[in-house]
């Protein structure tokens, strides 16, 4: 841990970890926002605010045609709480000309996968931007392109201080690093699975 805090270790680990691919000069046909935490209040966490700004901002640029976005929920007194409660208000505000498409309740980085493979399959739909949050990018575009997908992978811009992958503190290395720690964890147990592409 000393380690950690104190050398640039997680920033260099992390930086070689990220999977951020450059778009196609046609764009893609979709880009999908992963979900991430909901808050009591129905707002989504700040991860997933990064996510879905990103993707809106993919449309609204011309590089996608439609936007995705994966739906989780929480559960707080008195309820359960579903993160498309604020994506609406969310979208609404951005005034998206475009076709906006939700996928039923995940749970895992699989299931927004395959759930956004039948929602969008059917429809021709194979070239898609994948926008997850910078550690995360690896996994999930790999699980997405599992079930069949051509995926740009697009790593988010990051608002939460903790997830910030560059010019951290020795609190903030320490926290990058468990995180990275924690996705080769769960990318063994999704490849033993038999979860993620195989080229």
């Amino acid at each position: 841990m000393l380690i950690a805090g104190l050398t640039p270790i997680s920033e260099t680990l992390s930086a070689r970890w990220i999977r951020n691919d450059p778009l196609p000069a046609s764009g893609v046909a979709a880009a999908v926002a992963l979900s991430a935490g909901i808050n009591p209040d129905t707002s989504v966490t700040s991860e997933a605010l990064d996510h879905l700004l990103l993707a809106a901002e993919l449309v609204a640029r011309g590089r996608a045609r439609v936007l995705v976005t994966t739906t989780t929920t929480e559960r707080y007194p008195p309820g359960i709480i579903s993160s498309a409660i604020d994506q609406s208000r969310i979208v609404a505000l951005l005034h998206q000309d475009s076709a906006w498409l939700r996928t039923p309740e995940t749970h895992t980085t699989r299931d927004e996968a395959m759930f956004a493979a039948r929602l969008l399959q059917p429809r021709g739909i194979r070239s898609i931007a994948v926008v997850a949050s910078p550690i995360h990018t690896r996994r999930a575009c790999s699980t997405f392109e599992a079930v069949g997908f051509t995926v740009y992978c697009v790593a988010s811009r990051n608002r939460d201080p903790d997830g910030q992958v560059l010019g951290q503190g020795p609190a903030d290395r320490i926290t990058v690093l468990g995180a990275l720690v924690y996705e080769l964890a769960a990318l063994a147990e999704y490849r033993a699975r038999g979860w993620l592409y195989h080229a």
